[in-house]
């Protein structure tokens, strides 16, 4: 009998949940395991390059398909538009908007030409005020005069929480209504004021067209469809339902517990009957397709939702498209006119384009125990933040039924709590395996005397004994990285506690309720704005100040994703390293292995086994008699191995095991202080490995990189930049290099950890370095 699948449940205030708890697995017991989001299934349906390549072929078709004269994409034959005079301008604003939003540039004389064609001419439908509408808010402020001017329309098509096709039409359709929202939505975002009493007669429209199964239809007749719920309705009801409850909590306005119940019923309709490929209740699910998906976009993106029916509900849709364009630069129609098939096009380009904008932060949803009552806070923070660097970012809701490794998609993961909760050891375990994975966990305490603070604080001590959390001071970057939030006297209100590891922050740990920041657009008062100035600063931080890649870009995923694999030889044994861990001291960085044993899997076919050791056990044979191939030793602060550790590490070299010492962070004297103590012991200079070395060329090893020119990080190079060679030191024991050094960091790079302050490689450059260094070992 099949596992009943999870339901998904759109966070809102007072939503129920009703989920299957995923069946226990053990965390960081395998390097492979069989999870939905487990390393071994890290390997995207679509690669974020086949949906770049995609994007330009789609853009260049709807280029080519362009009146020259005119600017126009209308087509003069389409007698339904032609009969519907009140449609015209409609194709040409939505392949101009898609145009717009997938990256093209307003000044491109194509694209100019368009522009110019819509101002000459005035909406004439609630459809092609509601698209036009979206593209002037994309626009600079000279374009805002328009803007106003579709609002305008739209405020006279709406009636009684419903939306007309114009203002004096007898035809409403909740199509029509998800437009006209979702256009004054956009007016409002740049600044447009809409009535209150707008969004609340929308509410009680969608609650009483509703259907019993949590649905919605086009508009309860049998017009087109009749009532059943169907994909693309539904998705537009659950758009709406956030886009007012967001509204009315800008405005400080109470929430209506049936509004969340309304949008978790939705979000489960859409979560048990989503299929990319259909709009699911409509005939056949053929029609509308593209339409639907783009409303599913909406939706999801809106909501921070992150999977429907168990699936990345992107990388499913993106999947379809490429398959459906298979590489013309258009969809197969599913009428026989170019004009279906170039709106087809054009939703399918929103799609892509916008679906695949970055995720920075995660929200951890505690369903069924105490949790915050701030649905939106996340959301508004997310707008606030692609405003501020003119560059959208997303956000997405998770859950402890989900795996940590796909919470990894976003560097930061929100927890707000109005008081202490009850983990499950399977659930901190969870939340420490996101951290060691290079996640970082913000804690906010929703009000005064809450008792978030002491619980946090007990939570470091089970998941990390021997760190402790230590008040933010005017040199950390979450206080001054880009807004100095220090005050005249140079000092910075300890409103934020840390735990560090040595190298990054896993936990930061707000003092008052900085949250509270987020409720409303108002940034008055200097709480509010230090609130906000300690966001952008950790935004900064936990991203390699905006290093984003799409939501495709998983941290543990090489971004070269088309070299090619060589498979090793039958009979082949795992790659064993001993990862040691010295007494008393913090296990730092103890999944960056992990994450490298995937790069070197993906290349190479080959595993990667790892041993925890302290030193003085890594000569001890391993179960087969053998030694690891490997031992590192990694550390930050300047340290001496004591007589007990040394004579071991050379017995162990001795045998013919080979040492990587690596200072992690890159900005400690651990690497450089032992490479003295070793190479006093050993009687043998220390010097750089360079070409022909196989570590530094790749040469001789089967799936080796070429490491000859490599990239730094952007805070190296912005710092102290080293050149494009990579630099690895190294101690020979009888004539062979045996100690490999690394004072640049090696394992966050391993991670695909984009924490600002790390002195090192890039990901890529850091992975080909690490899959040199074990072949080198192993072979």
């Amino acid at each position: 009998m099949a596992r009943p699948r999870k339901a998904w449940v759109i966070y809102a205030i007072g939503a129920a949940h009703s989920a299957t708890p995923a069946a226990a697995q053990p965390i960081g017991a395998a390097l492979l395991t069989d999870t939905a989001e487990s390393p071994a299934h890290l390997a995207s349906v679509v690669t974020d390059a086949e949906v770049d390549a995609a994007m330009v072929r789609m853009r260049e078709w709807l280029y080519a398909q362009q009146d020259p004269a005119t600017g126009s994409w209308d087509d003069p034959h389409w007698p339904e538009l032609r009969r519907q005079g009140y449609h015209a301008t409609a194709e040409t604003a939505m392949v101009a908007y898609a145009l717009l939003a997938s990256g093209e540039s307003y000044q491109d004389p194509r694209l100019a030409k368009a522009i110019d064609f819509l101002k000459a001419r005035e909406a004439e439908s609630t459809y092609v005020a509601a698209i036009r509408a979206h593209l002037w808010a994309a626009l600079p402020d000279g374009f805002l005069p328009l803007l106003n001017r579709e609002a305008a329309y739209l405020k006279k098509a709406h009636r009684g929480g419903r939306f007309y096709y114009h203002h004096d039409s007898p035809t409403w359709s909740n199509s029509l209504t998800q437009y006209g929202v979702l256009g004054l939505w956009e007016y409002q975002k740049r600044g447009g004021r809409v009535d209150p009493e707008t969004w609340r007669a929308v509410a009680e429209h969608l609650l009483e067209s509703q259907n019993a199964d949590g649905g919605w239809s086009y508009n309860h007749t049998k017009l087109r469809g009749g009532g059943a719920s169907t994909t693309s309705m539904t998705a537009a009801g659950a758009v709406m339902l956030q886009i007012v409850q967001q509204q009315l909590a800008a405005e400080a306005l109470p929430g209506d517990p049936r509004l969340a119940d309304a949008l978790a019923r939705g979000a489960r309709w859409l979560d048990q009957h989503f299929d990319p490929a259909r709009n699911v209740g409509y005939g056949d699910g053929d029609r509308f397709r593209y339409y639907t998906l783009y409303g599913i976009e909406r939706f999801a993106l809106a909501g921070g939702v992150s999977r429907l029916a168990g699936r990345d509900w992107f990388s499913d849709g993106a999947r379809f498209i490429l398959d459906e364009e298979a590489g013309q630069g258009s969809l197969r129609p599913h009428r026989n006119d170019d004009t279906s098939r170039r709106i087809d096009t054009a939703f399918a380009l929103l799609f892509l384009a916008r679906g695949r904008v970055p995720i920075w932060a995660s929200k951890l949803i505690v369903p069924d125990r105490l949790v915050g009552a701030r649905p939106y806070d996340l959301h508004a923070l997310t707008r606030y933040l692609s405003d501020q660097r003119e560059a959208e970012l997303n956000w997405q809701a998770v859950s402890f039924d989900g795996d940590p490794l796909h919470w990894l998609r976003a560097p930061v993961l929100l927890l707000s709590l109005p008081g202490p909760i009850k983990l499950s050891g399977l659930e901190k375990a969870k939340l420490k395996r996101y951290l060691d994975a290079g996640g970082q966990v913000f804690i906010n305490p929703e009000g005064p005397r809450s008792g978030v603070a002491r619980w946090a604080e007990g939570l470091a001590r089970e998941l990390y004994p021997r760190l402790e959390f230590r008040n933010v001071d005017r040199r950390h970057d979450l206080a001054s990285l880009v807004i100095d939030l220090a005050g005249p006297d140079g000092r910075v209100t300890p409103r934020l506690k840390t735990l560090n590891n040595g190298v990054r922050d896993l936990m930061v740990l707000a003092r008052i309720d900085l949250g509270a920041a987020l409720l409303g657009d108002a940034r008055r008062g200097r709480g509010r704005a230090e609130a906000w100035g300690y966001f952008t600063n950790l935004y900064a931080a936990a991203t390699g100040r905006g290093q984003r890649g799409s939501r495709l870009q998983h941290p543990w995923r090489s971004a070269r994703p088309n070299d090619p694999q060589v498979l090793p030889a039958a009979e082949t044994p795992p790659i064993t390293v001993a990862r040691v861990v010295r007494a008393g001291q913090h296990d730092l960085e103890p999944l960056a292995l992990e994450a490298v044993g995937l790069e070197l899997h993906r290349r190479t076919g080959r595993a990667l086994r790892v041993v925890v050791r302290t030193l003085t056990e890594i000569d001890r044979p391993l179960d087969d008699g053998g030694l690891p191939a490997l031992v590192h030793l990694a550390g930050v602060d300047a340290t001496q191995l004591s007589d007990e550790e040394a004579a071991a590490l050379i017995r162990y070299i001795d045998r013919g095991g080979k040492v990587l010492v690596e200072t992690v962070g890159g900005r400690g004297g651990f690497a450089d202080g032992l490479s003295i103590q070793l190479s006093e012991a050993l009687g043998r200079p220390r010097y750089w490995l360079i070409d022909p070395h196989p570590v530094v060329t790749g040469q001789g090893l089967p799936g080796g990189r070429d490491a000859r020119e490599v990239v730094y990080r952007r805070y190296t190079q912005a710092t102290a930049p080293p050149g494009t060679a990579p630099l690895i030191g190294a101690l020979d024991r009888d004539g062979v290099p045996a100690i490999l050094f690394s004072t640049y960091d090696l394992s966050l790079g391993g991670l695909g950890c984009r924490t600002y302050g790390i002195n090192g490689y890039r990901f890529d450059s850091a992975r080909a370095l690490w899959v040199n260094i074990l072949l080198w070992a192993a072979r």
